[in-house]
Formats: C-alpha cells, structure tokens, sequence
C-alpha cells in the first residue's frame, strides 16, 4: 500500500509542480556542500586545507541559522498572505545567486558568500510544509518521503555527474582543473534556473486557475 501510494504521488502534476526546483536546488546544496564543496575552495579559491576545511564547516552552522530562521520567517510572511510557496522560492532563488557570486569570484569575503550558500541553501525545505496540504491528509507521510527520495536522488547526480565533469579536463593527482570546476557550477546553476522558472509558471497558473474560480 505504501508503495502504491507513493507510486501515485509520483503520478501527480501537482507534485511535479514543485518537486523539480527543489530535487535541483536541493540536490546541489547536499551534494556541493558533502562532496565537492572542500575540492572547490582547494583548486579555485586556493584555499590551504585548514582554511578550506573551516568554510565548510561554516557552511554547515550557516545551514542550521538557515533552516530555523527560513521557518520563522516563513511563519511571519504567512500572517502577511505571502504563501509558503513564495518564500521557499525566493530562498532558492537566493541560494542561486550565492552560487552565482561564488562562480564569479566578486571581490567579497569567503565567509560571507559561503555563509549565504549555507543559510539560503535549505529554503527548499519549506515546501515539505506547503506540498502536504495538496494532498488527503492521510498521504501527508507518502509525499513527505516522495520529496525525500527525488532530493536525495538529486544529490546523488549533483555528487556523480560533477565526478564525471571534474574527471572530463585533464587534471593533476591531488586537485581538478579551475575550468572543470566552473563549468560544474554553471550546468548546476542552469538546472535550477530552468526548473525554478517551471516551479513559478505552475504557481502562476494555479493563481490564475483559482482567480477564476472565484469569479465565477
């Protein structure tokens, strides 16, 4: 039964009107910030070991500042009429542009762009909260672990394809090419931006469809 519900999740547009900017922006926080986070910070930022180990581990605290702050404010938007849709958007939208700043290399200090990486990078969890009430509440556990799965299935390409893009530019024993780095960055980037103008084009339209039942 589990699994057939799950099935049927999986079968529905209204998951997949959100699911995909979060298994992106998601998935490259977890698989950036496990894996490929420490190897960056080595051969782009040229960063020594010590240095670059305590940026990631900043990254992690940032996380946690993240996903309590994301939830407070979202709380208090809510009171506002800004949905829970919305702002997990603009929290993925901003992750984005932490990850655009870092490519870009913009003259600022490492821990404040990795810190924004950090705090920005778990507002897709958000929707966890906004995704449920889409469905019965009995299938509220099932789309819960659907929007589990497709993140994790997501940091696992993040981890493997940016592998398989690293391991493409001929490269030293001990670090990747810069090169190889970036254009990683730059796929994963031009993922989330594609699947985050699909997650707002389905959220207009479910306005615009609601808005006309209204009128009625």
């Amino acid at each position: 039964m589990q699994l057939r519900d799950i099935g049927g999740i999986f079968r529905s547009a209204v998951f997949w009107r959100t699911a995909p900017f979060v298994m992106a922006s998601q998935g490259v926080f977890l698989g950036v910030q496990g894996l490929w986070a420490g190897p960056y910070l080595r051969d782009v930022s040229q960063l020594p070991a010590a240095a670059a180990a305590n940026i990631v581990a900043l990254v992690g605290v940032a996380m946690v500042v993240g996903a309590v702050g994301s939830g407070w404010l979202a709380r208090r938007l809510q009171q506002r009429g800004i949905s829970l849709q919305a702002t997990a958007g603009a929290g993925m939208f901003l992750f984005m542009l932490a990850q655009l700043l870092i490519l870009l290399d913009v003259p600022l200090p490492g821990w404040l762009l990795w810190g924004m990486y950090g705090v920005f990078g778990t507002s897709g969890v958000l929707t966890y909260a906004s995704l449920v009430r889409e469905f019965p509440v009995h299938l509220a556990g099932r789309v819960s672990t659907g929007l589990t799965l497709v993140i994790f299935a997501g940091a696992f390409v993040v981890q493997y394809g940016f592998g398989l893009l690293l391991n493409a530019w001929p490269h030293d024993a001990g670090s990747y090419a810069v090169v190889a780095h970036r254009a990683s960055w730059a796929i994963a980037l031009l993922v989330q931006l594609v699947t985050g103008v699909w997650y707002y084009s389905a959220q207009l339209n479910r306005v615009r469809v609601e808005w006309h039942l209204l009128k009625r």
